[in-house]
């Protein structure tokens, strides 16, 4: 029997080190192999999860009529 590992084509840069285990099915009567593959994965990280906050003009609460209007509305 051949034991082998399947991937996707544009993962296979990312295969370091395969081999074969004969005679690690100890337990299971089985003419395959073990078969372990040593893959590192480079991901991109995600651009969406990034959301920038508007920024806050702390200063304007200075101002009385802003001041109140921002209260009324944490009232509501």
């Amino acid at each position: 029997m051949i034991d082998l590992v399947l991937i996707e084509k544009r993962w296979k840069t990312a295969v370091r080190n395969c081999r074969t285990y004969q005679g690690a099915d100890v337990h299971v009567s089985s003419d395959h192999s073990l078969v372990m593959c040593n893959i590192q994965l480079r991901l991109k990280k995600d651009k969406k999860g990034k959301r920038q906050e508007p920024k806050r003009d702390i200063e304007a609460l200075q101002q009385q009529e802003v001041r109140r209007a921002y209260k009324e509305r944490i009232e509501q």
